[in-house]
């Protein structure tokens, strides 16, 4: 059962923030609502290959800026997509997305994450461990 299952329907995004200020672990309800959307669009704007690692860096500068979240906005899918766009793309992904295109780079996917036959985002468990590593980092 995934964090967002366990919070239930009825628990909006403004309401799941607001909990994480006090318990960090709820903020993981959102990334299990919303990773797969930010992906998509990430891997639109800059490739399949550098969308995981946007995906990590916005959840990790959302759940930075979490205390800061308009709780009038019960949705946060558009606070999301602002961060993967302006402040989720730092250039070195960018970077290495082209460098890697242009040098065949093809070690990620890892075997087990992505490719043919895989599920339409195997790789979510990945980026949350990294996600939760780096956000156990932060004060």
């Amino acid at each position: 059962m995934t964090a967002a299952e366990r919070a239930g329907p009825a628990a909006a995004d403004a309401e799941v923030t607001e909990r994480s200020w006090q318990a960090p672990e709820q903020f993981a309800v959102l990334f299990d609502r919303h990773a797969l959307l930010i992906h998509r669009y990430a891997a639109r704007r800059i490739g399949a290959e550098a969308a995981e690692d946007l995906v990590a860096e916005t959840f990790l500068a959302a759940f930075g800026k979490r205390r800061g979240y308009d709780l009038s906005y019960t949705d946060a899918r558009p606070w999301l997509y602002g961060i993967a766009t302006f402040d989720g793309a730092p250039s070195e992904i960018i970077l290495n997305s082209v460098t890697n295109a242009c040098l065949g780079d093809r070690t990620w996917p890892a075997p087990g994450f992505g490719g043919p036959g895989a599920g339409a985002y195997d790789g979510a468990a990945l980026v949350k461990m990294a996600f939760v590593n780096k956000a156990g980092q932060l004060p």
